[in-house]
């Protein structure tokens, strides 16, 4: 199966156990572009956060793309995340400040415990079929089942 998204062609699998539907296995349409990095206070007024809840000791945030560019931003706790709220004015203010290729200021937040818990576990998956190619399989969010 093939999705038509704004980012490209995107391949899917559908996974099943039986009769039943366990996941989807998908296959990016471009490999993983990692861009410039953008302001810290810019990401923290689009999510109406504090500069302090932006965390850059990983990475600062920064636009990636496989097909669409967005930016990425890892937050200090959950609880930041939890209580992030868009704000539409920064967003516009975004929009002209960061030059992305679609035009649209994108924001995806993640907290550190979710990093570490997602490279634990891509990690696992990765050691066990090293040399297998490059296609993940989810079962429910946050989940890696197998990668291929």
């Amino acid at each position: 199966m093939c999705f038509e998204e704004r980012a490209g062609l995107v391949d899917v699998t559908v996974v099943h156990a039986a009769e039943a539907v366990t996941g989807a296995a998908i296959t990016a349409p471009r490999p993983l572009e990692v861009g410039q990095a953008v302001a810290v206070d810019l990401v923290a007024a689009c999510a109406s956060l504090t500069r302090e809840d932006v965390v850059i000791d990983t990475h600062p945030p920064r636009i990636v793309s496989v097909g669409l560019p967005f930016v990425v931003a890892e937050l200090a706790s959950r609880a930041a995340l939890a209580q992030a709220r868009p704000n539409l004015t920064s967003f516009v203010q975004a929009d002209a400040a960061v030059p992305l290729a679609d035009g649209r200021f994108s924001l995806f937040l993640a907290s550190e415990k979710d990093r570490q818990r997602h490279e634990h576990r891509i990690g696992e998956r990765l050691q066990q079929c090293q040399g297998h190619g490059g296609v993940v399989t989810a079962g429910s969010p946050g989940q890696i089942d197998h990668v291929r």
